[in-house]
């Protein structure tokens, strides 16, 4: 088995998968990501690094071309893709939230933000990999990927859950259910009850709040700025509980500062859900352990057939498929880590059923709760609904009775343990 030269084990490939009603964005490799630090030349190194900087030369040829520039970079991190050269900059492919690099007249603002990102991105991937060919005389990366970081820790869009997708997150959430509260005590107690413990992508809060009485102390780290000021809103009568403003893949705590780091749907958030890993066996002491909440509902057939019909009407309608980055990152993470001597032990911590009229099971697609539903207007997102609707002659008040289960995938991990086993095969 190969390995990178910090010893862990070399990044998997995804495995293959149909894009019936969303548009899977394959994970990272090694060599695309070295593809991409190998194509940035010095002078795109030191753009990237005057704009966050503020210190660009704003010249004749400004901003058009150090547009162009940073969307190219850009384009190949959000598409996990080779830096395309094109001569039609217009139609990168590029967050929505910095669509107006592509404009006729960019502002320096936007750029600024842009290339934040990009080499924010770009430190964590050089960092993982490793990779030392990046940068430039001028700079120092860490330094400047620093300065990206506070930067892109005040957008709003920098992420994909903004202010108004958080302030409605909790409502189209199953996470109040009596049943999921149960399911995560028992899991507070046992797992993290008197630990030091961090919790990555920890969201509006909803599992920190009951997690955060059993634990010694509690860093819930999340890196959206809508999600955050709801999550310190729901923490701010816990004083051990601190929050932060980070990737989860590149985290500003030092070395083997924690007894536990766990998360629940995260991991399909980031770039790549591996780093996180390796992330978190750096964080944790010896003995340590990384616990990822697996919870999962198996909607019957009905709800399946209408959420196919709902797509297919948002095609019609002229809207292509939702984004979906990390979609089977928990098979992937066990089977990384049991490459590299680790075991991952499952355990089924509680099962239920629910039932509810589908009119609320679809409120969160009514509402635009996820991300690839936001930018859709609320008028198309209605006229959707109701053509499935008629398509499958389901009624908004039929009765769904629906399967839950909440799981712990546990690893014993710290990152003596992960270098030894990784180096070893």
């Amino acid at each position: 088995m190969t390995t990178h030269a910090t010893g862990l084990p070399a990044l998997p490939p995804a495995p293959a998968r149909a894009a019936d009603d969303f548009e899977y964005i394959p994970w990272w490799t090694t060599a695309t990501m070295s593809s991409v630090l190998d194509d940035i030349d010095t002078a795109t190194w030191c753009l990237l690094y005057d704009l966050i900087a503020g210190t660009a030369n704003i010249s004749t040829g400004w901003p058009r071309t150090a547009a162009d520039t940073v969307a190219a970079v850009m384009e190949a991190l959000w598409t996990r893709q080779p830096i395309r050269h094109t001569t039609d900059p217009g139609h990168r492919h590029v967050p929505e939230r910095f669509t107006a690099l592509n404009c006729a007249d960019p502002d320096l603002g936007t750029g600024r933000v842009a290339a934040a990102w990009c080499v924010a991105r770009l430190a964590v991937y050089a960092r993982h990999l490793p990779h030392s060919g990046v940068g430039c005389r001028h700079h120092q990366l860490a330094e400047v990927a620093t300065t990206a970081r506070h930067i892109l820790a005040s957008d709003e869009g920098s992420w994909l859950y903004t202010t108004s997708l958080a302030a409605r997150y909790d409502h189209d959430r199953p996470f109040a259910t009596p049943e999921f509260t149960a399911a995560i005590t028992i899991i507070a107690r046992s797992r993290l009850s008197g630990r030091d413990t961090i919790e990555f992508g920890a969201g509006t809060g909803a599992i920190t709040r009951i997690t955060a009485p059993h634990t010694r102390n509690l860093i819930a780290i999340e890196p959206a700025i809508g999600m955050r000021a709801v999550l310190q809103q729901h923490t701010s009568n816990f004083d051990h509980v601190q929050v932060r403003s980070e990737d989860c893949m590149s985290v500003g705590l030092s070395d083997a500062c924690a007894d536990v780091v766990y998360e629940h749907a995260a991991l399909c958030f980031v770039d790549e859900p591996l780093f996180a890993v390796a992330e978190a066996a750096r964080l944790l002491r010896p003995g340590g352990a990384f616990v990822r909440i697996i919870s999962t509902t198996e909607p019957p057939e009905p709800i399946t057939v209408f959420n196919a019909a709902f797509h297919a009407q948002l095609r019609l309608l002229g809207h292509g498929p939702g984004r979906i980055v990390s979609s089977g990152n928990d098979h992937r993470i066990t089977d990384w880590l049991s490459a590299a001597g680790i075991t991952t032990q499952i355990d089924t911590i509680a099962t239920w059923t629910s039932q509810q009229p589908l009119h609320r099971l679809i409120a969160p697609l009514l509402n635009g709760s996820y991300p690839y539903l936001a930018a859709i207007p609320s008028d198309e997102r209605r006229r959707a609904i109701d053509g499935a609707l008629t398509a499958t002659r389901l009624d908004g008040d039929s009765i769904i009775r629906s399967a839950h289960a909440v799981k712990t995938a546990s690893s014993p991990l710290d990152s003596a343990a992960l270098r030894m086993a990784g180096a070893g095969r």
